[in-house]
C-alpha cells in the first residue's frame, strides 16, 4: 500500500514510501516533499539480536555457540588405530623365525612368545645332558599346532585390536 498525499494541508509530516523509487522512503514536511530519503523500514517484528558472548563456563551446552571468527590453532586430533594383523605375515614369521617365537610376538601373545623361546632354546641348552630333546619335541609340536591354527590366532588378535584399538 503506497500513500500518496493528495491534499498537502491534511497530511501530517513524516516518512512515507516514495512512489517514484520502490524500497525507499521520502520525508514529507507537511507541505512538500523534501530531498531527505531513507531505505524502506521493515514492516515485520524486529528480529531478536543474539545475546552478547559470556565469558567463563556456559550455563548449558545449548547456550554455547562458537564465534564464527574463532581461530582453531590445531586441527582436531585424529584417533590412531593400529593396523590389523595378516595371516600371511604370521605364517612367514612362524616359518622363518619360529624358534624365536616371532609369530607369537607379532600376534600380541607376549607370554606365549616367551614360553616358546624358553621351551625351544632351553631344550637345546639341556640337550647336552640328554634331557632337552623332550622340550625340543614339545616346542616342535607347539610350532606345528601354531601353523595349523594361524588363521584363528590372527582372527583373535584382530578382534582384540578392534575391541581395544589404542
Amino acid at each position: 500500500m503506497t500513500l500518496v498525499p493528495q491534499q498537502p494541508g491534511n497530511i501530517p509530516a513524516g516518512w512515507y514510501p516514495n512512489p517514484q523509487r520502490p524500497g525507499q522512503q521520502q520525508y514529507w514536511d507537511g507541505t512538500a516533499w523534501t530531498s531527505a530519503v531513507a531505505p524502506l523500514a521493515p514492516t515485520g517484528p524486529m528480529p531478536m539480536l543474539p545475546a552478547p558472548p559470556q565469558y567463563g563456563a556456559p550455563a548449558s551446552p545449548a547456550a554455547y555457540a562458537p564465534m564464527p571468527y574463532a581461530h582453531q590453532p590445531y586441527p582436531a586430533p585424529v584417533p590412531y588405530a593400529r593396523p590389523l594383523k595378516e595371516s600371511g605375515t604370521g605364517y612367514l614369521l612362524a616359518i622363518l623365525l619360529g624358534g624365536f617365537g616371532a609369530h607369537q610376538f607379532y600376534l600380541g601373545n607376549v607370554g606365549a612368545g616367551i614360553g616358546f623361546i624358553a621351551l625351544w632354546w632351553g631344550g637345546w641348552a639341556l640337550s647336552v645332558f640328554g634331557i632337552g630333546f623332550v622340550a625340543i619335541l614339545a616346542a616342535f609340536v607347539w610350532w606345528i599346532i601354531d601353523l595349523c591354527t594361524m588363521q584363528s590366532q590372527v582372527d583373535t588378535a584382530n578382534r582384540r585390536l578392534i575391541a581395544y584399538p589404542y
